[in-house]
């Protein structure tokens, strides 16, 4: 990989209804876009949230690249709504360790993984930022 590339983006720009996500490009760069959470409480709890999805994001796409999956396996999963946590997600494994991870750095910043697990499970249900 050359290269990696972290957007950040309206909502309703990220694919599959979910706060992240990942492609890879055939010259090496891996482009990860995370959700715009600046309309939420204030700008520090934005960055913060945004840069747990992008850990996540990066920790989840490299542990695939490692095993050989490419993207095309996870977007064909992400495309039937079924969702990471269900063990029959061919990448389950690596989405649950992404997850320990960002839930160490909730940990280290001072967020309530709780609160943060809850606002990003509204996000991606109804797609949009909630109040």
């Amino acid at each position: 990989m050359k290269q990696i590339i972290i957007d950040i983006l309206p909502l309703k720009d990220i694919r599959f209804n979910d706060v992240g996500d990942y492609q890879d490009e055939v010259d090496g760069v891996r482009h990860i876009q995370v959700a715009d959470m600046s309309d939420i409480a204030d700008e520090m709890t934005a960055a913060d949230y945004e840069l747990m999805v992008a850990v996540h994001e990066m920790i989840e796409s490299h542990m695939l690249f490692k095993r050989g999956v490419k993207t095309a396996v996870v977007d064909a999963w992400d495309a039937t709504d079924a969702g990471a946590d269900d063990p029959a997600c061919p990448y389950h494994r690596e989405h649950v360790k992404a997850t320990m991870v960002e839930e160490c750095l909730c940990s280290m910043l001072g967020i309530d993984w709780l609160e943060y697990d809850t606002f990003i499970q509204r996000c991606c249900d109804g797609n949009s930022l909630p109040e």
